[in-house]
């Protein structure tokens, strides 16, 4: 192994000395696997559409864009810079040039898992002249629809803050930039005589990002970037139950929750066109995390008891976790041109080491008022996990100028035993086909495209990735209760990722054209098909599942010297089905995903015209949606599937002008709304409504 690792290190180095082309930048790097822009099915999003939204979470503001509901944190993976293991939302939206989903299923490849949905991040790098400053900012009332009209219930108002600055320089061979991010979001509590929210729920998030990049020589590129994100989540609620026409259940309850969270994530790649024809980049990621989070309960009754009844309660936890994942790439192609076809042979290699380490301890008193000692419950627990894997992918790709293109080859796993157990998995391939029927033509203004791929997957093509969470609240006692089970605590455990019982196999489809009879109108259909089957090794259960996906999109960009306007309505529905079923504890409720149609989408517009500008999104959805369609084994027969609530939300809507000011380069104001209308019986959003004003300016 280490000799096959020198070979590639050395092959590497020696060739970066004789760079003398520029680098291809016509690909998606997805990380094991590169896809040609102009040959791959996509959803791009400019980052300065989503700017003058609020939002913490990405998912929040791309899903109306992409596939409605379905889109959301847990269908959605996210890569920057050929990292699927970095945090999107540890990145201000302001650094973000471009969203784009990819509707391929070579994205598996590098990591997604089945039924999820790839996006590719790309961050701002450099800006017009010299140097450059730019500041912006955003803050917004935030209220509660009371979705359920409970008389007697308020919602309670909270403040919505984000403010960024940032500044760069270009110089003739070096470029760099740094910025900054500050965001407060907020929960408001819908109270009523029984509840005092001391502390709503809410947290503070700081995102620092800088990156460098730096042309060496002739051909050779090498770029860094690195991220901080630290985060507190708190919460105070106080629950005063003194209204019960029994006294014993009349009590005070203070429930306090506080979350400590870092993530650090770093990467370096250095790009070179080694010799001609020939292309190598190398890249490297390391990413941190840690994760503290501390909970107590009071709860006092108010009652005077029979029979030695508790008359105080506390109740403690702590829960700790820390992880991290080193990430080592190297890509190496070769392009090759006779005629008008060209050939890139490939071959990449990629290691990873993840390890992560977890505690918690849990403590609970019971003071009797009946004279008898406090009785004391206490118990813990601890956790590690660690994961190597050593992957080789070779890959050929072939395409006919810009009109025909496959692209096809094969994972290996070249992990060494110790690390990988004596699990024996299917060969993952991959195959992609496009064929532009439009260009073959030769009609002007008809364009027409069809795109087809195939991948297999298992785990050891995951990526292990961190993420900042949002609102962590316990919200009632029971939760500490579960607990709080008391005995001997358990002793520490550590384990080897590969040598769990569980294991998957997948098989996936896609298949999608776009269609647009003059420049400005297109259609576009995605489909996908998978089939999931996992196993155990102890009692040969078998857990299967098979999804269809299918998306249509219709899209209008009408532009002139006064007014542009751009306009997106899609929807998008999606079927799951259990075929098999013996995966004790995980019983499937198979009626929860086989049963009725589920349709979701949305309604994007961007409007400027001369100095104004103008953004209104609708998110909508018929019928309910399964929980999740990437885990669906985490649903068991108690579970209750949502009501078929017909939905809609008016999702984002703002209206500003570009204004001129003295010695800047750029400045506009605007004001924004979130969610603000819905139908009464609408599920699809956290009920929270956004009203704010922002400014962008640059310098």
């Amino acid at each position: 192994m280490f000799k096959s690792l020198s070979i590639i290190g050395a092959l590497t180095i020696g060739l970066f000395f004789t760079a003398n082309a520029q680098i291809d930048s016509t690909l998606y790097n997805l990380g094991r696997i590169s896809l040609k822009k102009g040959f791959t099915q996509n959803i791009t999003i400019k980052g300065s559409d989503l700017e003058r939204y609020q939002f913490s979470d990405l998912a929040d503001a791309i899903n109306v864009w992409l596939y409605g509901t379905y889109s959301n944190s847990s269908s959605l993976i996210y890569v920057i810079d050929g990292n699927i293991i970095t945090d999107v939302n540890a990145y201000s939206i302001y650094d973000v040039e471009s969203v784009t989903l990819v509707q391929n299923v070579l994205a598996q490849v590098s990591g997604a898992s089945p039924g999820q949905q790839t996006v590719l991040i790309k961050l701002k790098t450099g800006g017009p002249g010299k140097q450059g400053i730019e500041a912006a900012g955003q803050t917004s009332i935030v209220n509660r629809r009371n979705a359920n009209s409970t008389p007697g219930t308020k919602t309670t108002t909270n403040f919505y803050n984000q403010y960024y600055i940032s500044g760069y320089k270009n110089l003739k061979n070096v470029d760099f930039g740094m910025s900054a991010d500050y965001q407060r979001d907020v929960s408001p509590a819908l109270t009523s005589g029984n509840l005092k929210v001391v502390y709503p729920f809410h947290f503070d998030r700081f995102k620092l990002n800088a990156y460098g990049n730096a042309n060496l020589w002739k051909g050779t590129r090498l770029s860094a970037r690195v991220n901080y994100t630290p985060q507190d989540n708190n919460v105070q609620l106080i629950y005063n139950y003194n209204s019960s026409a029994s006294t014993q259940n009349q009590y005070v309850e203070n429930v306090n929750n506080n979350t400590t969270q870092h993530l650090f994530n770093t990467s370096i790649s250095l790009n070179s066109n080694v010799l001609p024809g020939l292309h190598n980049m190398l890249s490297a990621a390391y990413d941190h995390y840690n994760y503290f989070e501390r909970d107590s309960v009071d709860i006092r009754y108010n009652a005077t008891n029979n029979g030695g009844q508790p008359f105080v309660q506390y109740f403690k936890s702590g829960y700790y976790d820390k992880s991290f994942t080193f990430s080592l790439r190297d890509n190496l192609v070769y392009k090759i041109t006779i005629g008008d076809f060209t050939i890139e042979p490939s071959v990449s290699f990629s290691y990873r080491n993840a390890k992560d380490s977890a505690s918690n301890s849990n403590e609970q008193v019971s003071v009797y008022n009946n004279g008898n000692p406090a009785v004391n419950q206490a118990s813990g627990s601890s956790l590690w996990s660690q994961y190597k894997a050593y992957l080789l992918t070779s890959s050929m790709n072939i395409y006919y100028k810009d009109v025909f293109n496959i692209q096809g080859g094969i994972i290996s796993n070249i992990t060494p035993k110790k690390y990988s157990g004596s699990i024996k998995e299917r060969l993952p391939l991959f195959l992609s086909i496009m064929l532009d029927i439009g260009k073959l033509s030769g009609i002007a203004d008809f364009h027409f495209q069809l795109f087809g791929s195939f991948s297999r997957q298992n785990p050891i093509l995951n990526e292990n990735y961190q993420t900042i969470a949002g609102f962590q609240v316990a919200g009632s006692s029971k939760v500490y209760y579960l607990k709080t089970a008391g005995g001997t605590p358990y002793p520490s455990q550590g384990n080897i990722f590969y040598n769990y019982t569980a294991f998957y196999q997948s098989t996936n489809y896609q298949a999608g054209a776009v269609v647009g009879f003059c420049k400005n109108l297109k259609f576009n259909y995605s489909f996908e098909y998978g089939y999931n089957e996992s196993s155990t090794a102890q009692n040969n259960a078998i857990a299967a599942y098979k999804f269809i996906t299918n998306r249509v999109g219709l899209n209008y960009n009408y532009n002139s010297k006064e007014f542009n306007w751009i306009s997106g309505l899609n929807i998008a529905q999606s079927m799951l089905t259990i075929t098999k079923n013996s995966y004790y504890p995980y019983n499937f409720n198979t009626g929860t995903f086989s049963a009725g149609h589920r349709y979701s989408g949305g309604f994007t517009n961007r409007f400027a015209c001369n100095n104004l500008f103008a953004g209104m999104d609708i998110l909508y959805q018929l019928g309910a949606r399964p929980y999740t369609l990437t885990d669906p084994a985490q649903l068991n027969t108690n579970y209750v599937a949502p009501l078929s609530n017909d939905s809609f939300s008016l999702q984002n809507l703002y209206f500003g002008s570009k204004i001129k000011v003295y010695h800047l380069k750029y400045a506009e104001i605007y004001i924004n709304g979130r969610n603000i209308l819905q139908n009464k019986s609408s599920n699809i959003t956290d009920d929270r409504r956004f009203f704010g004003v922002g400014f962008k300016a640059s310098l």
